[in-house]
């Protein structure tokens, strides 16, 4: 009876796996695969696999970051979590790094996912406030931006395609992650990503409880900072294996130099079936709708004017609008994104040999990121057109019209991630992967007047300017869609009584693009397809139990950012090219090696990795304005290496305290001139952009019975922010800390009081590099030509800031 039970469970979960295929692409290839290993120690109970290793092997054998982070949230087993949950002991054979919910939970609980892996090693993060409401966060890994790294949540892919830029702040809850792991180098063979060159970062999202509960939280702050967050989770219905959770959230708060609000609504919901050990399917959903009252980027002579005048509002946008005087007016640049992200993961074991792994999902978004401009009626062109208008009824101000420049998107990618793993004998493991991906985006710089006190009658771009004989004038006008296909096949060897793992492994990579330019000029249409194989070797060998040695070369690639590179784009005074579409640049493309060493008992755990980067075609994201509107552009740095040595290092509680300590050495150099089009910069040699030398990280987690605290220090040297390295960006170092109470259980299951600071330094600094140029001062070319100066940008970022949460389970 037990055997047919299971039997029809495997026809019904293998029933639905094939309607997730269908409802996502249509028709898969069979047999699909992924590199990371087969379960081990401390096995999570969503696990599907049927065999348990011995109790001598457990310390040693790989797992998936993501099983380990699961398996604490869940069981609260904590043996390979460290130092407060700010490092995870791992065995994967390539660097890699978690912060696990416990962290999490003792961080800013406005914090949103970069704050959050700020302490990681390789890590360089900076943020215009400190709870992760500002649009202006940025982040480097090992050097290479957020641009060169993939973002995976719940399995799928969730940067935003027209940028490679992950908008992270919109994917979950701090409360609902179980964690946040962070792969320098390398994303992982069947995982979802086009653009992992630098990296990969996972975020990890709780299942839902096994009984019936809930939690509900509030937060308020510094600058204005207020948050409620509510979750229910059902527990497990019944016998029926569904357990479910939905949670939401409300979040608002200023910042420290310019007025109005930022604020957030945000839902995540997971359910999950469990078909009795022979797999599952969960169904996850999130959905965001976020405003950000954003400032200004700065220059770093306007930083050092205003750090000596104490007022850091000069050179913000401004506070209140002025007709005919304003002109850069901060609610004509606040930021407004709308996202869903939804993930159906379905896992089957077909027998104790073959599992099968099938992801369909749906993300959409869309966004406004506008500026201020004045419109001159008698000067105005859609595309390459001269266009009239009717300045009835519009605000008129010197003979120029007032207007929001707006810089919308409506986007949407759809796709499957399918993979199988088959243990071909009790050694060997042979995997095989397949992902498509469909991408589509409308995207229009169009203008709307605005009225006398600077409001704009739509703040989505709704309500735009039109010609006299009907068309919207924009100077960017344009649709585009691309496919992408991968194939992934791998094989796994164990040997020396499986003490030895060998795994080899390639991806063969196809992407197609193509678009239609709607604004009247020379470009009608525009496409690309480029593929390419790209293999990889991973070996890992256990010396003992508690060490281990690792080694891997891995290629990778990174397409054009779309946005940046296919379409032309228009001015609308005057009808030239903005920018002029480079349709045959090619991708980027990379060789990484790392060797790693990894120790780890009940005293001391610590990792330590040395690696190289060889990239090809490096292309580094910069900014420009468009009409009014900040937009992205792309340099063409040529080649680069990328060497370091990294290390991570926690003990175990003394007294109390655990300590926790790390750091990075980087030596990233352009191998090559920079060529503009006309003359070359002499550039090779140079380090670049964001590359800071040394980084490091200090924290101290402390637990007392029911008192509890953590303090972190970080430091990240100078930087250059240009490639002729004649601007830096100065070091800085900053200190956050919190301190907490567990209340009695009759207020509630885990229920706790915190404080939190950040920056206690009381101190703002320039945080980050937001747009690189080749140079700061005039420089002479190899051939004699005059490089203008260039000035780069920098994100400013916050003083200290206080919150104080109020936590309550049941």
């Amino acid at each position: 009876m037990l055997k047919t039970h299971r039997r029809r469970q495997k026809i019904v979960l293998l029933r639905t796996v094939s309607l997730a295929a269908i409802l996502g692409m249509g028709v898969i290839s069979p047999a699909l695969a992924q590199e990371t290993q087969a379960p081990t120690a401390q096995p999570a109970p969503q696990s599907s696999t049927n065999t348990t290793p011995t109790t001598a092997n457990r310390q040693s054998e790989p797992v998936a970051p993501e099983d380990i982070l699961k398996d604490i949230t869940v069981t609260g087993r904590r043996s390979r979590s460290l130092a407060g949950g700010n490092m995870i002991a791992q065995r994967e054979p390539e660097t890699t790094s978690s912060v696990d919910a416990h962290a999490i939970n003792q961080r800013m609980a406005l914090a949103g996912p970069l704050q959050i892996i700020a302490s990681v090693p390789g890590v360089a993060t900076g943020q215009s406030d400190p709870y992760g409401l500002a649009q202006r966060s940025f982040i480097y890994l090992r050097g290479l931006p957020a641009t060169e790294l993939g973002w995976i949540v719940e399995g799928v892919p969730a940067v935003d395609q027209a940028f490679f830029l992950p908008y992270s702040e919109t994917f979950v809850d701090p409360e609902n992650l179980a964690g946040i792991t962070v792969i320098p180098g390398s994303s992982r063979i069947t995982d979802p990503v086009q653009n992992g060159l630098g990296g990969e970062i996972v975020l990890t999202a709780r299942n839902p409880a096994d009984e019936f509960g809930g939690r509900v939280a509030y937060s308020h702050g510094s600058y204005d900072a207020n948050r409620a967050f509510a979750r229910i989770d059902t527990g497990e219905l019944g016998a029926s294996g569904v357990k479910a959770f939905v949670s939401g959230s409300y979040t608002s708060g200023g910042t420290f130099n310019l007025p109005g609000l930022s604020n957030r609504i945000h839902v995540d919901s997971k359910i999950e079936k469990d078909f009795a050990g022979t797999g599952k399917s969960t169904l996850f959903i999130s959905y965001s709708d976020w405003k950000s009252v954003r400032s200004n980027t700065v220059s770093l002579a306007q930083f050092r004017a205003d750090e000596a005048s104490g007022d850091f509002t000069v050179g913000n946008y401004q506070p209140t609008f002025v007709p005919g005087l304003t002109t850069n007016y901060y609610k004509l640049n606040i930021y407004r994104r709308k996202n869903i992200l939804l993930s159906w993961d379905n896992e089957v074991d077909i027998n104790d040999r073959l599992s099968v792994h099938v992801v369909p999902y749906y993300h959409w978004t869309r966004s406004n990121s506008p500026g201020q401009t004045s419109i001159n009626p008698n000067s105005l062109f859609n595309g390459v057109n001269p266009v009239q208008i009717n300045t009835a009824g519009f605000l008129v101000v010197n003979g120029t019209i007032p207007a929001m420049s707006n810089s919308y998107q409506n986007e949407f990618d759809a796709g499957v991630n399918a993979y199988a793993k088959y243990d071909v004998t009790n050694s060997n493991q042979l995997l095989i992967g397949y992902w498509h991906d469909y991408w589509h985006l409308t995207a229009q710089n169009n203008l709307t007047p605005v009225d006398a006190f600077g409001n704009s009658p739509n703040v989505w771009a709704q309500d735009p300017l039109y010609s006299t004989t009907g068309a919207v004038i924009a100077g960017l006008n344009y649709k585009m869609h691309t496919n992408v296909d991968v194939i992934s096949i791998g094989d796994q060897q164990k040997l020396l009584d499986d003490k030895l793992t060998i795994d080899i492994g390639v991806r063969y990579f196809r992407e197609s693009l193509s678009g239609i330019n709607l604004a009247p000029g020379p470009q009608a249409n525009f496409a690309a397809t480029f593929h390419r194989f790209l293999p990889r070797a991973t070996i890992s060998y256990d010396v003992t139990p508690n060490m281990q040695v690792y080694g891997n070369v891995i290629t990778s690639e990174r397409p054009p950012v779309p946005i940046n590179i296919y379409p032309n784009t228009y001015s609308v005074a005057t009808g030239k090219i903005a920018q002029l579409a480079a349709v045959n640049t090619p991708p980027e493309t990379a060789v990484g090696e790392e060797l790693g060493y990894r120790f780890h008992n009940n005293i001391v755990t610590a990792d330590i990795a040395v690696f190289n980067k060889s990239i090809k075609n490096r292309q580094i994201t910069a900014s420009a304005i468009l009409n009014g509107a900040g937009v992205s552009t792309t340099l063409i740095a040529g080649d680069e290496t990328v060497r370091g040595v990294s290390a991570e290092l926690a003990l175990a509680p003394i007294f109390g305290f655990s300590p926790y300590v790390n750091g990075q050495y980087l030596d990233a150099k352009t191998k090559q001139n920079f060529f503009n089009g006309v003359d070359y910069l002499p550039t090779d040699g140079k380090v670049v952009p964001a590359s800071p030398k040394y980084t490091a990280t200090l924290g101290l987690n402390y637990v007392n019975g029911k008192f509890f605290g953590n303090v972190l220090y970080r430091y990240t040297s100078s930087q250059f922010s240009t490639l002729m390295n004649d601007q830096k960006m100065p070091s800085y170092g900053i200190i956050d800390l919190g301190i907490g109470y567990n209340l009695p259980s009759f207020m509630g299951k885990d229920s706790s009081i915190r404080l939190n600071m950040t920056n206690i330094a009381n101190k703002p600094y320039l945080g980050v590099l937001s747009a690189a140029t080749p140079n700061a001062v005039a420089t002479k070319g190899i051939n004699g030509t005059t490089f203008a100066a260039a000035t780069p940008l920098y994100t400013l970022s916050s003083p200290r800031s206080i919150l104080v949460t109020l936590a309550l389970g049941f």
